[in-house]
């Protein structure tokens, strides 16, 4: 919600069920704001302070429908990171959790970063739609398996292994074509 004292400034308002789950305190903790993307997109943001003495800041991706606004998205809260709070590139772990893994694998094939984490990571939308598609045309929406082999930062890959929307494969296929993956994080029977 927008603050009274100024239109620049906003907080965060939670309904009652969300309300007994923080306190005030923790609230306070909690900066939000607006940023514009390369798309003219206005964003919604939320820096959340844990601790004054953290080392490392996570930039977590959730994803939207739009390809190209999947990038543009992330590339603002990237950039909003290091210019709004000075975090230096090496400081921001990027986590990505199914189609948000996509514009986090393509940041991370940017940029290095201190460390990447892919929660159910899908390879293609092609790959997605047709399981059997073993390769990268160039109508292929969102082409993770492409891009991950330039992630030059670590790699933690997690996905379900009976995961009903992405299947475990394609996390497999992303951790095998990651350069430093560390051991994955396979979590047997998990459905997502």
């Amino acid at each position: 919600m927008e603050s009274d004292d100024s239109k620049s400034n906003y907080f965060l308002y939670l309904n009652r069920s969300s309300e007994s789950q923080i306190t005030k305190e923790e609230l306070k903790l909690i900066e939000v704001f607006y940023t514009r993307t390369s798309k003219n997109n206005q964003i919604a943001c939320m820096f959340v302070k844990c601790s004054p003495l953290a080392k490392y800041t996570i930039l977590f991706s959730h994803g939207k429908p739009s390809e190209k606004n999947l990038y543009a998205d992330v590339d603002a809260a990237w950039h909003a990171l290091q210019t709004r709070y000075g975090v230096r590139p090496e400081n921001i772990i990027l986590y990505g959790q199914s189609i948000g893994t996509v514009p986090t694998i393509d940041l991370a094939s940017k940029y290095e970063v201190g460390g990447v984490i892919l929660h159910s990571p899908l390879t293609s939308g092609m790959r997605v739609a047709f399981p059997n598609t073993k390769r990268t045309w160039f109508f292929d929406s969102f082409p993770s398996i492409e891009k991950v082999p330039k992630v030059t930062s670590p790699v933690l890959v997690i996905h379900g292994t009976n995961d009903e929307i992405i299947d475990f494969s394609h996390g497999q296929a992303i951790y095998e074509r990651c350069p430093r993956a560390v051991e994955p994080l396979w979590v047997e029977g998990a459905v997502t």
